[in-house]
């Protein structure tokens, strides 16, 4: 700035004398009151420059070194230094704010990106419509275009194909080469890589994401543990959270929703980390169990049209049959079957197994050879 100070003043000094070499104004003291000043054929002040070193612009008291009453105009290509460090820089519509920020953005084609912080945007060459701001964030962007990128660290490795993303958070989609996601959260998305067409929101929300696509993973560390996972919804705090790295096609609703449940094609609706939750199902199978007791105030129906069915035939000695299967009174064994979630009392019903002697057809085995009836 004394620099400038002192051009600005060897430039207005010059015209007393055009043919001098050196040209030296002494002031009458070294303080604020003792001052050089320009002023218009009007009488107006353009600029005063006082004792002790202020130079003010439109101003008689300048209260700093430059002090300007008025609009002050940049044109394009500008760059602002601090200690040969440049800190404001500005080309073809685009703006960069702290030491490094957008440094090697020099041609002229570089337009439309916002980088703020120090290094932020450091490596772009010719990417465009960029925003970064935070200290390195989006600092490996080259050549990628249309990238909101906010926090510490956010995007520091982005690179290749990386278009399209919406990062937020500190480290936040560190290390992203793919296009296509939106990162919510502190260390959400930190280990994507060629991940893409995901949306992660909470504090490490997909942390783990690596090449994962067309995931939905909302809450606190939902989907931490995915890697390679494809089509998952978690939405809940740590809902999804240790789900095995290549899990896909999953749906898990609720606070800690299939926190420790692996697999594909689940279906999860919870509110605790349970095994048995209250509510689990298998798409690939269109399988759905009910942990509990359902009540419903209106009916339900099963289609039974005969238009949908073929092979129609008469059963032989139905009424002997029947009575061949004993009702029976029981108690649920919670003690060797904690999984059980069904009401203490007395209750009514039959046995599968007697069922299934007489109509093999109305009986189910699930998974773990335990049966049901139909």
């Amino acid at each position: 700035m004394k620099i400038f100070v002192f051009v600005l003043a060897t430039f207005f000094f010059a015209i007393i004398s055009t043919q001098a070499q050196d040209i030296t104004a002494t002031l009458g003291g070294d303080t604020s009151t003792d001052y050089f000043e320009v002023e218009n054929s009007s009488g107006t002040l353009l600029f005063r420059l006082n004792g002790t070193g202020n130079l003010g612009l439109g101003l008689t008291n300048p209260a700093y070194k430059l002090s300007v009453n008025g609009n002050i105009n940049l044109q394009s290509g500008f760059s602002y230094h601090i200690n040969g460090q440049p800190i404001l820089n500005g080309i073809m519509s685009s703006t960069f704010v702290g030491i490094g920020a957008g440094i090697n953005n020099t041609n002229s084609v570089n337009t439309y990106n916002t980088f703020v912080g120090v290094n932020a945007g450091f490596s772009n060459t010719t990417g465009m419509s960029n925003t970064c701001l935070g200290y390195e964030a989006g600092s490996g962007l080259t050549d990628q275009m249309e990238n909101v990128i906010i926090g510490y660290n956010a995007g520091q490795y982005i690179d290749e194909s990386a278009n399209y993303n919406v990062i937020i958070g500190a480290e936040a989609g560190k290390n992203l080469l793919a296009g296509k996601n939106c990162f919510i959260g502190d260390g959400s998305g930190y280990s994507a890589d060629l991940a893409e067409k995901n949306v992660a929101v909470g504090e490490a929300s997909g942390f783990s994401l690596s090449d994962g696509s067309n995931n939905v993973l909302l809450g606190e560390s939902a989907g931490y543990s995915l890697t390679n996972g494809y089509g998952n919804t978690f939405v809940g705090h740590e809902a999804g959270e240790n789900t095995s790295g290549s899990g896909s096609y999953n749906v898990f609703i609720g606070y800690l929703a299939g926190k420790n449940i692996s697999g594909d094609n689940k279906l999860v609706i919870e509110n605790s980390a349970s095994l048995q939750p209250l509510i689990y199902g298998d798409f690939s199978t269109d399988d759905v169990k009910i942990y509990g007791d359902l009540t419903v105030t209106g009916t339900i129906t099963e289609i039974s049209d005969a238009r949908y069915k073929k092979n129609i035939a008469p059963i032989e000695n139905a009424s002997e049959k029947i009575q061949n299967i004993s009702g029976v009174y029981y108690d649920w064994d919670k003690e060797n079957h904690p999984e059980l979630v069904t009401g203490s009392g007395r209750e009514i019903g039959v046995l599968a197994q007697d069922v299934e002697k007489v109509f093999p057809e109305l009986v189910k085995i699930d998974e773990k050879g335990f049966k049901s009836v139909n």
